[in-house]
């Protein structure tokens, strides 16, 4: 096995660099500034970059180049958009079907691969079921779909390629009846001020949500789990909510309607009737005929609310009630 340790953006980016054309990259944090220093001194490299860790936060200036060396074409940027986070670091180069692959500590950053004390190995093994496994779960950053998933700072006075300590942050959002906050706003310990815009029950680190019950919409522009309710098996989308105390592969006791069933928690993130139909609740709820397709035009900005019944009996298991806000 060899180990990099040393002097790795000239021995890992450049040296191959000269050698393959491509390179795909999993990182759990870099910088438009650090993107294009490699674009400047690897010109003729095309990149796929996936952001594992984007979650936590963008800076507003680094995802506006970002979009802007997208849509030139020099770069792919990708977004992990859904929990869990990635916290991997892959650098693939390639070309046709040779391979030079390497996995180790370092973030595709200027810390990880010029500062930073890091270490990088070669690996053997094809990597392509890991770079096929986060494609599925990341959006380009040039689709608008981000923008409801991720936070994006105003300001770069602090970096998001360090993890902040939840003591070092205050918050406070304002949050509108659909269940999203038209901005939150976070002081940190420097002074600075920073807001993102951003749903309600998305991750952030440190960031206590003071609402009554989890709230899913049932409809939300740009999102692609529209489809949801209307599916031949409908089904509550819950990306980008957070389920507090409930887990995946959960199940638990509902009221919904005046009707008493199961809800489950699926690991692909989704609330599912185990009795009933949950699309039928849905349009019980909306006071629309049955087998009509739910849009954005009837629902608005419905949520449904998953709230914890307060009365239920303390020897009995917790039971939730499920109902809509419009």
């Amino acid at each position: 096995m060899t180990l990099f340790v040393h002097n790795l953006y000239q021995t890992i980016v450049q040296a191959n660099a000269r050698r393959f054309s491509n390179v795909r990259v999993i990182t759990g944090y870099s910088s438009a500034s650090f993107l294009l220093r490699v674009l400047k001194d690897c010109p003729n490299l095309k990149m796929d970059i996936y952001l594992g860790m984007a979650l936590q936060g963008i800076s507003a200036k680094d995802h506006e180049l970002y979009k802007q060396l997208t849509e030139s074409g020099k770069i792919r940027l990708w977004y992990v958009c859904e929990e869990p986070m990635v916290h991997q670091k892959v650098v693939d180069f390639y070309n046709d079907h040779n391979h030079q692959s390497y996995i180790g500590s370092a973030n595709f950053s200027e810390r990880g691969f010029l500062s930073q004390t890091e270490v990088m190995t070669v690996v053997n093994n094809s990597v392509d079921a890991i770079f096929s496994a986060i494609k599925e779960r990341a959006y380009l950053c040039t689709s608008p779909v981000v923008e409801e998933y991720l936070r994006f700072s105003n300001t770069t006075e602090v970096s998001f390629e360090s993890e902040q300590r939840e003591e070092d942050v205050s918050s406070e959002v304002t949050e509108d009846k659909a269940g999203f906050s038209s901005y939150e706003h976070r002081t940190v310990n420097n002074g600075s001020e920073q807001s993102w815009r951003k749903p309600v029950g998305t991750y952030i680190k440190g960031l206590s949500l003071n609402v009554e019950g989890i709230k899913i919409p049932i409809i939300r522009p740009d999102f692609r789990e529209n489809f949801a309710l209307n599916a031949s098996d409908p089904f509550l989308s819950l990306k980008g909510v957070d389920m507090y105390e409930l887990r995946e592969a959960e199940r638990f006791n509902v009221q919904i309607n005046g009707k008493d069933d199961e809800a489950i928690v699926t690991n692909f993130s989704e609330l599912r009737l185990a009795r009933f139909n949950i699309r039928d609740e849905v349009l019980a709820m909306l006071n629309l005929h049955d087998n009509e397709k739910v849009t954005l035009e009837n629902a608005g900005d419905g949520v449904i609310v998953v709230q914890a019944n307060k009365k239920a009996a303390k020897d009995r298991p917790k039971r939730y009630n499920l109902y809509l806000i419009k």
